[in-house]
Protein backbone atom coordinates (compact mmCIF):
# COMPACT_ATOMS: atom_id res chain seq x y z
CA UNK A 1 0.00 0.00 0.00
CA UNK A 2 1.57 3.37 -1.07
CA UNK A 3 2.56 5.84 1.63
CA UNK A 4 -0.75 8.14 2.02
CA UNK A 5 -0.82 11.53 4.04
CA UNK A 6 0.81 11.40 7.35
CA UNK A 7 -0.32 14.75 8.50
CA UNK A 8 -4.39 15.24 10.02
CA UNK A 9 -5.55 12.96 7.38
CA UNK A 10 -3.80 9.74 8.49
CA UNK A 11 -4.96 10.50 12.43
CA UNK A 12 -8.32 11.15 11.49
CA UNK A 13 -8.45 7.44 9.82
CA UNK A 14 -6.86 6.11 12.74
CA UNK A 15 -9.41 7.46 15.20
CA UNK A 16 -12.37 6.32 12.54
CA UNK A 17 -11.02 3.11 12.66
CA UNK A 18 -10.74 2.70 16.21
CA UNK A 19 -14.21 4.09 16.64
CA UNK A 20 -15.31 0.93 14.22
CA UNK A 21 -12.78 -1.10 16.39
CA UNK A 22 -10.41 -2.06 14.15
CA UNK A 23 -6.65 -1.66 14.40
CA UNK A 24 -5.29 1.04 11.92
CA UNK A 25 -1.86 -1.25 12.35
CA UNK A 26 -3.55 -4.30 11.08
CA UNK A 27 -5.85 -2.50 8.46
CA UNK A 28 -3.10 -0.90 6.87
CA UNK A 29 -1.55 -4.25 5.95
CA UNK A 30 -4.24 -5.02 3.42
CA UNK A 31 -5.39 -3.75 0.05
CA UNK A 32 -7.74 -0.82 0.06
CA UNK A 33 -10.26 -3.29 -0.93
CA UNK A 34 -9.97 -5.78 1.71
CA UNK A 35 -9.35 -2.57 3.94
CA UNK A 36 -13.13 -1.52 2.91
CA UNK A 37 -14.54 -4.85 3.34
CA UNK A 38 -13.33 -4.87 6.80
CA UNK A 39 -14.68 -1.64 7.64
CA UNK A 40 -18.06 -2.75 5.96
CA UNK A 41 -18.13 -5.49 8.28
CA UNK A 42 -17.57 -3.43 11.30
CA UNK A 43 -19.90 -1.21 10.47
CA UNK A 44 -23.04 -3.30 10.21
CA UNK A 45 -21.98 -5.21 13.16
CA UNK A 46 -22.14 -1.72 14.97
CA UNK A 47 -25.19 -0.11 12.71
CA UNK A 48 -27.33 -3.40 13.97
CA UNK A 49 -26.64 -2.43 17.47
CA UNK A 50 -26.83 1.29 17.47
CA UNK A 51 -30.07 1.11 15.01
CA UNK A 52 -33.25 3.94 16.60
CA UNK A 53 -35.65 1.28 16.25
CA UNK A 54 -33.85 -1.00 19.03
CA UNK A 55 -33.44 1.76 21.68
CA UNK A 56 -36.45 3.46 24.03
CA UNK A 57 -38.88 5.53 23.23
CA UNK A 58 -36.90 8.32 25.48
CA UNK A 59 -33.89 7.49 23.78
CA UNK A 60 -35.34 7.29 20.35
CA UNK A 61 -33.90 10.79 19.48
CA UNK A 62 -30.57 10.98 20.26
CA UNK A 63 -30.33 7.29 19.29
CA UNK A 64 -31.37 8.76 15.75
CA UNK A 65 -28.63 11.02 15.92
CA UNK A 66 -25.95 8.87 16.83
CA UNK A 67 -26.64 6.59 13.84
CA UNK A 68 -26.44 9.37 11.43
CA UNK A 69 -22.96 10.01 13.07
CA UNK A 70 -22.06 6.75 12.68
CA UNK A 71 -23.10 6.58 8.95
CA UNK A 72 -21.01 9.83 8.13
CA UNK A 73 -18.17 8.29 9.95
CA UNK A 74 -17.98 5.25 8.03
CA UNK A 75 -18.82 7.30 4.69
CA UNK A 76 -15.79 9.49 5.70
CA UNK A 77 -13.33 6.37 6.32
CA UNK A 78 -14.21 4.23 3.29
CA UNK A 79 -13.35 7.77 1.14
CA UNK A 80 -10.13 7.96 3.15
CA UNK A 81 -9.22 4.21 2.37
CA UNK A 82 -10.12 4.14 -1.15
CA UNK A 83 -8.12 7.27 -1.66
CA UNK A 84 -5.03 5.19 -0.16
CA UNK A 85 -4.47 7.03 3.13
CA UNK A 86 -2.70 5.49 5.65
CA UNK A 87 -3.37 5.33 9.34
CA UNK A 88 -1.09 7.89 11.56
CA UNK A 89 0.59 4.92 13.62
CA UNK A 90 0.95 2.70 11.21
CA UNK A 91 2.98 5.42 9.07
CA UNK A 92 5.13 6.52 12.57
CA UNK A 93 5.62 2.59 12.99
CA UNK A 94 7.20 2.18 9.37
CA UNK A 95 9.24 5.25 9.42
CA UNK A 96 11.26 3.87 12.07
CA UNK A 97 11.43 7.90 13.58
CA UNK A 98 12.15 8.45 17.31
CA UNK A 99 10.95 11.80 17.14
CA UNK A 100 8.67 12.22 14.75
CA UNK A 101 6.30 15.75 14.02
CA UNK A 102 3.58 12.91 13.20
CA UNK A 103 0.30 13.33 14.73
CA UNK A 104 -1.08 11.15 17.73
CA UNK A 105 -4.11 9.04 16.74
CA UNK A 106 -6.52 10.42 19.01
CA UNK A 107 -5.81 14.01 17.47
CA UNK A 108 -6.38 16.16 14.33
CA UNK A 109 -3.07 18.49 14.27
CA UNK A 110 0.39 18.28 14.63
CA UNK A 111 0.33 20.29 17.62
CA UNK A 112 -0.62 17.60 20.26
CA UNK A 113 1.82 14.85 18.35
CA UNK A 114 3.55 12.41 20.81
CA UNK A 115 7.21 11.26 20.87
CA UNK A 116 6.91 7.87 19.43
CA UNK A 117 9.66 5.60 19.50
CA UNK A 118 11.30 3.70 16.87
CA UNK A 119 9.38 0.57 16.07
CA UNK A 120 6.56 1.01 18.52
CA UNK A 121 3.10 -0.88 17.38
CA UNK A 122 -0.14 -0.05 19.40
CA UNK A 123 -2.00 -2.66 21.13
CA UNK A 124 -4.58 -4.18 19.08
CA UNK A 125 -8.28 -4.56 21.14
CA UNK A 126 -10.73 -6.05 19.64
CA UNK A 127 -14.20 -4.74 19.57
CA UNK A 128 -16.81 -6.07 22.20
CA UNK A 129 -18.56 -9.29 21.32
CA UNK A 130 -22.94 -8.28 20.93
CA UNK A 131 -24.89 -9.10 23.78
CA UNK A 132 -22.20 -9.72 26.45
CA UNK A 133 -21.19 -12.77 24.37
CA UNK A 134 -17.45 -14.77 24.66
CA UNK A 135 -15.92 -16.10 21.30
CA UNK A 136 -16.24 -19.56 21.17
CA UNK A 137 -13.43 -22.30 22.16
CA UNK A 138 -12.93 -25.22 21.49
CA UNK A 139 -13.12 -28.29 24.40
CA UNK A 140 -10.20 -30.27 25.12
CA UNK A 141 -10.60 -33.63 24.17
CA UNK A 142 -10.84 -36.12 26.83
CA UNK A 143 -7.23 -37.66 28.02
CA UNK A 144 -7.62 -41.04 29.47
CA UNK A 145 -4.15 -43.35 30.57
CA UNK A 146 -3.23 -46.64 29.77
CA UNK A 147 -5.25 -48.53 32.77
CA UNK A 148 -8.38 -46.93 31.68
CA UNK A 149 -8.16 -47.40 28.28
CA UNK A 150 -7.17 -51.53 28.93
CA UNK A 151 -10.58 -51.16 31.42
CA UNK A 152 -12.44 -49.87 28.82
CA UNK A 153 -11.42 -52.32 25.87
CA UNK A 154 -12.12 -55.08 28.37
CA UNK A 155 -15.70 -53.99 29.12
CA UNK A 156 -16.29 -53.51 25.76
CA UNK A 157 -15.28 -56.38 24.68
CA UNK A 158 -16.21 -58.69 27.08
CA UNK A 159 -19.88 -57.44 27.07
CA UNK A 160 -19.91 -57.92 22.94
CA UNK A 161 -19.02 -61.47 23.11
CA UNK A 162 -21.55 -62.28 26.04
CA UNK A 163 -24.33 -60.60 24.31
CA UNK A 164 -23.25 -62.79 21.09
CA UNK A 165 -23.33 -65.96 22.81
CA UNK A 166 -26.38 -65.82 24.70
CA UNK A 167 -27.78 -64.67 21.44
CA UNK A 168 -26.75 -67.65 19.49
CA UNK A 169 -28.38 -69.93 22.40
CA UNK A 170 -31.42 -68.28 22.19
CA UNK A 171 -31.71 -68.26 18.35
CA UNK A 172 -30.58 -72.22 18.59
CA UNK A 173 -33.57 -72.87 21.63
CA UNK A 174 -36.23 -70.89 19.67
CA UNK A 175 -35.06 -72.72 16.38
CA UNK A 176 -38.84 -74.29 14.81
CA UNK A 177 -40.92 -71.84 17.54
CA UNK A 178 -39.99 -74.81 20.23
CA UNK A 179 -38.29 -74.43 22.71
CA UNK A 180 -35.74 -77.48 22.77
CA UNK A 181 -32.82 -76.20 24.16
CA UNK A 182 -29.55 -78.43 24.48
CA UNK A 183 -26.01 -78.03 25.57
CA UNK A 184 -23.45 -77.86 22.90
CA UNK A 185 -20.68 -80.95 22.55
CA UNK A 186 -17.68 -78.13 22.77
CA UNK A 187 -16.63 -74.80 23.64
CA UNK A 188 -16.13 -74.20 20.18
CA UNK A 189 -18.00 -70.67 19.89
CA UNK A 190 -18.45 -71.73 16.12
CA UNK A 191 -20.21 -75.01 16.84
CA UNK A 192 -23.78 -74.45 16.54
CA UNK A 193 -25.03 -77.87 15.41
CA UNK A 194 -26.94 -79.29 18.56
CA UNK A 195 -28.27 -82.95 16.51
CA UNK A 196 -27.75 -86.23 18.33
CA UNK A 197 -28.03 -89.44 17.50
CA UNK A 198 -30.55 -90.90 20.51
CA UNK A 199 -33.15 -88.52 19.51
CA UNK A 200 -34.10 -90.49 16.19
CA UNK A 201 -34.60 -93.31 18.79
CA UNK A 202 -36.22 -91.51 21.07
CA UNK A 203 -39.04 -89.88 18.85
CA UNK A 204 -39.57 -93.65 17.55
CA UNK A 205 -39.91 -94.88 20.81
CA UNK A 206 -42.57 -91.90 21.19
CA UNK A 207 -44.23 -92.65 17.84
CA UNK A 208 -44.69 -95.99 18.92
CA UNK A 209 -45.83 -95.52 22.43
CA UNK A 210 -48.41 -92.89 20.63
CA UNK A 211 -49.52 -95.75 18.00
CA UNK A 212 -50.36 -98.27 20.93
CA UNK A 213 -52.34 -95.53 22.75
CA UNK A 214 -54.63 -95.43 19.72
CA UNK A 215 -57.64 -97.31 19.29
CA UNK A 216 -57.28 -100.54 17.47
CA UNK A 217 -60.74 -101.44 15.01
CA UNK A 218 -62.29 -104.98 16.09
CA UNK A 219 -61.07 -107.94 14.29
CA UNK A 220 -63.72 -109.87 12.35
CA UNK A 221 -64.97 -113.62 13.69
CA UNK A 222 -64.42 -116.28 11.33
CA UNK A 223 -67.59 -117.92 10.78
CA UNK A 224 -67.76 -121.67 10.31
CA UNK A 225 -70.00 -123.67 8.28
CA UNK A 226 -70.94 -127.32 8.07
CA UNK A 227 -70.90 -129.36 5.07
CA UNK A 228 -74.14 -130.68 3.98
CA UNK A 229 -74.38 -134.54 3.67
CA UNK A 230 -75.55 -134.12 -0.06
CA UNK A 231 -71.93 -132.93 -1.02
CA UNK A 232 -70.25 -135.22 0.94
CA UNK A 233 -68.65 -138.26 -0.74
CA UNK A 234 -69.51 -141.64 -0.60
CA UNK A 235 -67.05 -144.58 -0.05
CA UNK A 236 -64.07 -142.78 -0.57
CA UNK A 237 -61.47 -143.36 2.29
CA UNK A 238 -59.26 -139.94 2.58
CA UNK A 239 -56.40 -141.79 4.13
CA UNK A 240 -53.23 -141.91 1.92
CA UNK A 241 -51.88 -145.22 1.20
CA UNK A 242 -48.15 -145.65 2.44
CA UNK A 243 -45.87 -145.94 -0.60
CA UNK A 244 -42.71 -148.07 0.35
CA UNK A 245 -39.70 -148.35 -1.75
CA UNK A 246 -39.23 -152.17 -3.78
CA UNK A 247 -37.38 -155.07 -0.84
CA UNK A 248 -38.49 -153.33 1.79
CA UNK A 249 -42.16 -154.46 2.38
CA UNK A 250 -45.04 -154.34 0.00
CA UNK A 251 -45.93 -151.55 -1.87
CA UNK A 252 -49.40 -151.88 -2.41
Amino acid sequence: MPMGNLGSGGARLGMLLRRFGLCPVELARQEPKVAVSVLKAAYYSKAKEAHPDYAPEEDKDAAAQRFVELNSEFAEAVKMLEAGVVPASWASWASGSSSSSSPSPSGVGGGGAHNWQAGYRPGFHSAPWPGGGKPFQHSEPPQFDLYTRAKGHLIVWSSLFVFLTLFREFLVGTAGSTWSWSPPNTINPFWVRRFKDEWGSEAQVKQISQDAQLPKPPKPEKVYRDTPTFYQKRGISNVRRKYEPRGFGPSL
